[in-house]
């Protein structure tokens, strides 16, 4: 769902894509839910 937000939002800043996200919730929310991805995923850039 992140993947379509993105790109749905044509953008990668929290604030705008979490309106794409889950707009049955609150943005803050949406916003908590993307950041804790963020802090527990570990990302390969190679």
């Amino acid at each position: 769902m992140y993947i379509l937000a993105l790109i749905n939002s044509r953008n990668v800043q929290f604030c705008e894509t979490t309106n794409h996200l889950n707009p049955k919730v609150k943005n803050k929310s949406n916003e908590t839910k993307i950041q804790n991805f963020y802090r527990t995923s570990e990302l390969n850039f190679d």
